[in-house]
């Protein structure tokens, strides 16, 4: 039976990158290189288990439930590479939303980085598309105030969550926008005269139950926005099309990244004069 140590496609790569030949990882990395394909490089970090190829990035998360990303290469690096006291880091805009590699080695950390350096030389739409969702430098329609860019924040507790979304509706053009305050947002964490959002900082995806309580509560007028930590479920996806609610995904590092058309176009929309009589 082939395994990691003894497929010729992955023996050079397992030796000493913290993979277990036997795990469900391994099995499904097996059963997903084509012909020819060959591993580059295997590691571990908190959270994800990763598997690079000349074409490809693999990256694993869960250890029973275990669910798979794929990204092409060049990757979409959306955050610099940056150290701290414990190991290295890198941003990988996914499809889902940026996703943080943390405590790298300094070895897989410039192999990733060497694996997008060139589509940050020569950006592509995806690139152009995934430093508009960080910097936030568009107006919002209907808006206050001038847009400024927006500095991600580290996110360690949903006090900071709610200060980073805080930020980035600021730096979308929402310059009054502000946390409601514990207890009193009936469905609401930050307000702004021509925007409302709801922010959570849970591990698990959200569901559609607070989706549509956010736009329950919102007048018509309003722009909605919904930022998460953990992702959507495809329902909560669905209902946010539908009823034009804008959806965020939230990194640790404080990175925001659009994950539907309602927010790539909040995102991307240039601001004209206030409707007139709006009090």
């Amino acid at each position: 039976m082939s395994n990691l140590r003894s497929d010729p496609r992955t023996s050079d790569a397992v030796r000493g990158s913290g993979w277990t030949s036997g795990s469900p990882q391994a099995e499904q990395l097996l059963s997903r290189l084509g012909a020819g394909e060959r591993v580059e490089l295997l590691f571990v970090a908190p959270g994800y288990q990763g598997a690079l190829t000349a074409r490809r990035l693999l990256l694993w998360r869960g250890i029973f439930r275990v669910r798979c990303t794929e990204l092409r290469r060049p990757l979409p690096l959306s955050g610099s590479e940056s150290r701290s006291a414990f190991g290295e880091i890198l941003v990988l805009d996914a499809p889902e939303g940026a996703m943080e590699l943390k405590l790298l080695t300094r070895r897989v950390a410039s192999a990733l980085a060497a694996a997008g350096r060139s589509a940050a030389a020569t950006p592509t739409a995806h690139h152009a598309a995934a430093a508009g969702r960080v910097s936030g430098t568009p107006r919002a329609e209907g808006s206050t105030g001038a847009a400024g860019s927006y500095h991600p924040r580290v996110i360690r507790t949903w006090q900071d969550a709610e200060l980073a979304a805080v930020d980035h509706m600021r730096g979308l053009g929402f310059a009054d926008a502000r946390v409601t305050g514990a207890g009193a947002d009936g469905g609401i964490d930050v307000f702004a005269r021509d925007a409302v959002a709801q922010v959570k900082h849970h591990s698990q995806p959200i569901g559609v139950g607070p989706v549509r309580e956010l736009r329950g509560v919102a007048d018509a007028h309003q722009h909605l926005l919904f930022y998460a930590s953990g992702g959507y479920t495809a329902a909560a996806r669905q209902f946010a099309d539908e009823r034009k609610v804008a959806l965020y995904s939230l990194a640790e590092s404080g990175h925001v990244t659009p994950l539907n058309e309602t927010a790539t176009r909040l995102s991307a929309r240039s601001a004209p004069a206030p409707a007139s009589g709006w009090t």
